[in-house]
């Protein structure tokens, strides 16, 4: 049974939302269904990047401009790398 999300949990969650790219990224719409299904937010986090790590496994492409060595990190550290070449580059 869907349940209504509080003003509260709303708020947290388009406060979340700027992390994931907006209320309409996959991430976002999957927690906000399973937070109205009872589930609490952290439960419905946890369970959303669980689904997200499967979906970027098997999309998952090597990053251009990544050492070998740099290949091998997590793709959390990888893509915090990226970033901040990204920005030395200005």
């Amino acid at each position: 049974m869907k349940m209504k999300l509080t003003k509260s949990q709303m708020d947290k969650l388009k406060e979340h939302s700027k992390e994931h790219g907006g209320m309409n990224s996959k991430h976002m719409r999957m927690m906000k269904k399973m937070m109205e299904e009872g589930m609490s937010f952290s439960k419905a986090h946890r369970e959303a990047m669980k689904m997200d790590d499967k979906d970027s496994k098997s999309k998952s492409k090597p990053m251009k401009g990544l050492t070998e060595k740099q290949k091998k990190l997590p793709k959390k550290l990888q893509e915090g790398i990226m970033k901040k070449k990204n920005k030395s580059t200005y």
